[in-house]
């Protein structure tokens, strides 16, 4: 408990300039895609990042399916 304090103390002490709207996102975006593609290293990164990040959500999905259907389990199965 005392660790969920702390970290919400430390997290409010965080001053952040207020910024609203979707053109300030999109810019955020835009500048973030700039930096992620500039260099071969963080392309690769960002490629790896994009696939893995679509398989494990379809993996995240299809898991209980998987499991009652191909694995013959049940919820307690599925916890494990």
């Amino acid at each position: 408990m005392m660790t969920f304090a702390l970290a919400a103390g430390l997290l409010w002490r965080i001053r952040t300039r207020r910024r609203s709207g979707s053109a300030h996102v999109l810019r955020e975006w835009v500048e973030g895609m700039r930096v992620g593609l500039s260099s071969r290293v963080l392309q690769v990164f960002l490629a790896f990042t994009v696939i893995t990040g679509v398989g494990e959500a379809i993996m995240g999905t299809l898991i209980a399916q998987f499991v009652r259907d191909v694995l013959g389990g049940d919820a307690r199965a599925f916890g494990v």
